[in-house]
Parts: structure tokens; C-alpha cells; sequence
């Protein structure tokens, strides 16, 4: 996302708490969230307007709501396997008399469609620190 871009998408959150963003504050501002797929960050902005915070996000909260906005987005295009492959798109293959897994063209077809979101996979912030588990480190 262009600097441009991003003060397009974060200007009315400035407006309604009417905040007097300098130069040094839009930068801070656009570095940390520069990542955020200007999609999500269209949501993170629309949840804080229409939150009842009394204080201007910080990126955090910003980063925060684009991810809950993300997995959202993931959740509502699950993925559907077909009759020739397991539940998580892989299918076997025999080639040259050696059965290889592989991925099935279904799965391929699944991860074009979220790559058209434009949301990807990678999380934009890791869990809070209470939701980890000892097994997960």
C-alpha cells in the first residue's frame, strides 16, 4: 500500500476524533501498518468509528481489528475438498509406479480464491500471550 493509500483509508478516523496528525505521527502511523492489506485496514478503520473508544487507536488496535477482520474473511470461504482428495486437499498419485501425495487441483482452486480477497494467509499479529499453550513454544 502507497503512503497515499493509507491516509486515504486512515483520514476519516483522524477527522472524526479530530486529531491534528503531523508528518512524524502519519509516518509512525503508516510504518506499522504499512503490511495490512489496505482491504482489512478499510475494516480495522470502520470498527473503530464505529466503536465507543473515547481515545484514538493505536496501530495495535488498528493491526488488531484487521486481523479479527481477516480470519473472518478466511472463515466465511472454507474449504471444500472433492470426492478424490482427504479433507485437508491432498490426493495420491501413482507415477512411474511410485504413489506420491500431492496437492488436488480442488485445493488450488481454493487457495486462488482467497488469494482474489486479497487478505493472504499470514497472520498480521500473533495471539495474545494468555492464548498460548506450553505445547505450542
Amino acid at each position: 500500500m502507497t503512503r497515499p493509500e493509507f491516509i486515504a483509508i486512515v483520514q476519516p478516523l483522524v477527522s472524526a476524533f479530530r486529531m491534528d496528525m503531523d508528518i512524524p505521527g502519519w509516518t509512525a502511523y503508516f510504518r506499522a501498518l504499512e503490511d495490512v492489506p489496505a482491504q482489512l485496514l478499510e475494516a480495522a478503520v470502520s470498527r473503530a468509528l464505529k466503536g465507543s473508544t473515547q481515545f484514538f487507536p493505536k496501530p495495535g488496535e488498528l493491526r488488531q481489528y484487521a486481523e479479527e477482520s481477516r480470519k473472518a474473511l478466511l472463515a466465511a470461504q472454507p474449504f471444500e475438498h472433492c470426492e478424490s482428495c482427504s479433507a485437508d486437499g491432498w490426493t495420491s498419485v501413482t507415477v512411474d509406479g511410485v504413489s506420491r501425495m500431492m496437492r488436488c487441483s480442488c485445493w488450488h482452486v481454493h487457495q486462488q480464491r482467497i488469494a482474489q480477497l486479497g487478505v493472504g494467509h499470514v497472520p498480521l499479529m500473533l495471539p495474545p500471550a494468555e492464548s498460548w499453550h506450553e505445547a505450542d513454544l
